[in-house]
């Protein structure tokens, strides 16, 4: 039953869209920043996560996936 309250994959319209904002805003920014070394299809692909896991775990996952990064450096 915890594990089914983490991963709920009946989010609200609400959520999704709010996830998918922040997701495809957050790497846009990077790529414009950066002058496009960051692809597009990056962005596209953290709008995709927001909308499946709402804003709280998309931002989890980023963490998580930058720590993973960052130790594997």
């Amino acid at each position: 039953m915890l594990i089914g309250g983490l991963f709920n994959i009946f989010l609200p319209f609400k959520q999704t869209l709010i996830g998918m904002f922040f997701g495809f805003s957050l790497f846009f920014l990077v790529r414009m920043v950066t002058n496009g070394k960051l692809g597009l299809g990056d962005a596209k692909y953290a709008a995709f996560l927001g909308g499946i896991l709402g804003l709280k775990l998309w931002l989890a996952s980023v963490l998580f996936a930058s720590l993973g990064g960052l130790a594997a450096y």
